[in-house]
């Protein structure tokens, strides 16, 4: 059964969903600009899987560029992905135009619920 939470609660798990957002945007980051400074992909030149040492100080500026871009890409779009329950059923979606659920009611702020 979902209850709502109280003021202190909410502002609890919305801090800690924004850490929890942020850190895992920058470990996805952070291995696509691995990924891009030590690797070629699928076996790209010559064979080769990694980057001869020679030349990651050339690929590192790019790496770093696409680690960034990444992080904010995915800290947008892909978990920023908001949740809504409604609470006259417990149907949980993602939110999208209908806020109306089948059931009648109205879908609110996973956010600002808990299960108990």
């Amino acid at each position: 059964m979902w209850v709502k939470k109280q003021p202190a609660e909410i502002r609890k798990s919305k801090e800690f969903a924004r850490k929890k957002r942020w850190s895992n945007s920058i470990m996805l980051g952070i291995v696509v600009g691995v990924m891009v400074t030590f690797s070629y992909g699928y076996f790209g030149h010559n064979g080769a899987l990694f980057v001869p040492l020679d030349e990651i100080e050339r690929r590192l500026p790019r790496a770093l560029t696409f680690g960034f871009i990444s992080t904010l890409l995915c800290y947008w779009f892909v978990f920023g992905k908001k949740m809504v329950v409604c609470p006259k059923c417990g149907y949980v979606k993602t939110q999208d135009n209908s806020m109306k659920c089948s059931c009648g009611g109205v879908y609110a702020d996973l956010d600002e619920y808990k299960w108990q």
